[in-house]
């Protein structure tokens, strides 16, 4: 994840109940404007994973593809994978329906399937 977030930190929450500043680093709560409205981001770097919670403000529907590609670049190194879960059943939590995730563990390489087939 990328240590310097200048460019996005304008769009940090800095009040309410997810409020943060500067020092929290990439940890807290942002809504970046994308193609005339706005993507909700909650961002954190704790327990050995990155991850991102993304959802579009005022749509009732998850974020597409691009939607999750332009986060993937405002917070990820561009050398960086980083990847969506569909978890087995027995662990799979939903208390959002249009929200979606982006994780990369922190201290180990995400595997990748031949270039042929990504």
């Amino acid at each position: 994840m990328r240590k310097d977030n200048s460019m996005i930190e304008k769009y940090r929450i800095k009040n309410g109940a997810y409020g943060s500043n500067e020092s929290y680093g990439n940890n807290g709560a942002f809504r970046i404007p994308y193609r005339g409205y706005f993507l909700n981001v909650i961002v954190s770097d704790q327990s050995g994973w990155d991850h991102i919670s993304v959802s579009v403000l005022g749509k009732n529907r998850c974020p597409t593809w691009m939607e999750m590609k332009f986060i993937k670049d405002k917070f990820f190194r561009e050398e960086e994978t980083a990847l969506q879960y569909h978890p087995s059943k027995d662990k799979y939590i939903n208390d959002h329906n249009y929200v979606l995730h982006i994780w990369r563990p922190q201290s180990a390489s995400i595997p990748m399937p031949p270039n042929i087939m990504v």
